[in-house]
């Protein structure tokens, strides 16, 4: 369980210490997108795609009670 400070609060974590208590599957890198490249929905698409199918894929095979089959 996670819990805050007097300087986060009660409901507030940093990303960090969140990070510190989860077993991850897989991780996956992202590239930076310019300002430009995030407003077109197809660039972004394309440069996270590979993201949100490990995320889905990692869901889905927890959801069925098997490992991950992540292949990044």
């Amino acid at each position: 369980m996670a819990s805050g400070s007097a300087h986060e609060g009660r409901l507030e974590e940093r990303v960090g210490n969140v990070v510190e208590l989860l077993d991850p599957l897989a991780r996956v890198g992202l590239p930076a997108l310019t300002s430009a490249e995030r407003d077109d929905p197809d660039t972004v698409a394309e440069a996270y795609g590979h993201a949100y199918e490990a995320l889905l894929a990692a869901a889905f095979d927890r959801a069925r009670g098997r490992s991950p089959s992540l292949n990044w």
